[in-house]
């Protein structure tokens, strides 16, 4: 599976290397005692395939700080979110857990930017190539959990009834997360 809307390798070479200078040099502070968060009502979209990339400083522990996603309930939502000391890639559709990828690779470093990248293309005929998830420019291909949704699944991102978040969860307005946020799409 290419990661949709970013087709060439420079993309993860670039990623890699600004990793490796140290990270971006301009960012957003979310700070969960202050209730910060940004969030957009999203017009109708693509539910089947689409990328998100950004870059967070943050650390890395708590009750499941939201990091980005969409949601309109319990029900609908699909978030990437801190796990204790992993990265989890959470979506529940008609009540439903339809993708579960949780890292079994820890981030212990709290002041390190990581580059996360999450490909979702649930056209694909292979299982595993519907969801891909990469740090620092390095697919992730050891899980703890790897439930991965049916062919053609939609999720709750670019669904009108959904309201992008980034900083928290939205349907319940919780899981607020802590740290720097940079260069989202």
């Amino acid at each position: 599976m290419s990661i949709p809307g970013s087709a060439s390798p420079l993309f993860f070479q670039t990623a890699a290397a600004a990793a490796a200078a140290g990270g971006p040099t301009r960012s957003l502070r979310f700070n969960s005692g202050d209730s910060t968060y940004l969030s957009r009502s999203q017009s109708s979209g693509n539910s089947k395939t689409f990328t998100y990339a950004f870059w967070i400083k943050a650390p890395v522990s708590g009750n499941w700080p939201c990091i980005i996603g969409a949601d309109s309930s319990s029900n609908e939502r699909a978030h990437l979110r801190w796990n204790g000391e992993k990265l989890q890639c959470y979506f529940v559709s008609g009540g439903n857990q339809i993708l579960n990828l949780q890292t079994n690779r820890v981030f212990k470093d709290d002041a390190a930017w990581y580059h996360i990248t999450l490909g979702f293309d649930s056209t694909q005929s292979s299982a595993s190539d519907r969801a891909k998830l990469y740090v620092n420019g390095v697919q992730e291909t050891s899980f703890e959990y790897s439930t991965y949704p049916s062919q053609d699944a939609t999720v709750p991102i670019g669904s009108s009834s959904s309201t992008a978040v980034i900083g928290r969860r939205n349907y319940d307005g919780s899981q607020y997360i802590n740290g720097y946020l940079a260069d989202i799409f």
